[in-house]
């Protein structure tokens, strides 16, 4: 990678992990793209990308690039990498007040955990707390992630 990537833009990116996209770095530029599973499975199934109508060539040109040349991107962390359940689950644990750490602890358990989980923490006055917390965690395993692969980033 020619240089640093801000561990800033890829906490931020994580944030948006969704199910049927994923967040790739390229190592060389340290941008960011985002491809669909449906991208993907395009590129798999055609020869060549000028084989395509050029409105489809320019939707599917980066994910024909990370099929074609892997060793030029990493992917993101996803959504199971980061498990925000268990970053909710530690945030509960470590909430010093005994009522309010065992009421977020039983919402956390039921359906719907995470958006009773943030409507409690509102209603506690501890919503700032949490998302504080949570933005730590994702730093951390952005931290982590760039130093398995050896990408330099700026804090």
């Amino acid at each position: 990678m020619r240089n640093p990537v801000q561990l800033e833009t890829i906490v931020e990116e994580m944030g948006f992990s969704l199910d049927e996209s994923t967040a790739f770095l390229n190592n060389e530029t340290g941008e960011i793209v985002w491809v669909t599973s449906e991208e993907l499975n395009a590129v798999e199934e055609t020869e060549a990308l000028e084989d395509l109508p050029e409105w489809q060539q320019k939707e599917l040109e980066f994910a024909f690039d990370i099929v074609e040349n892997p060793e030029k991107y990493q992917r993101l962390p996803d959504k199971y990498e980061i498990d925000e359940y268990r970053i909710m689950e530690n945030f509960c644990l470590n909430v010093e007040d005994d009522y309010k750490r065992g009421t977020l602890i039983k919402i956390i358990k039921r359906k719907g955990a995470f958006r009773r989980f943030k409507v409690q923490a509102d209603k506690f006055g501890i919503i700032h707390e949490w998302y504080s917390f949570r933005d730590k965690c994702y730093k951390e395993t952005a931290k982590e992630w760039c130093e398995s692969f050896g990408i330099e980033y700026i804090e």
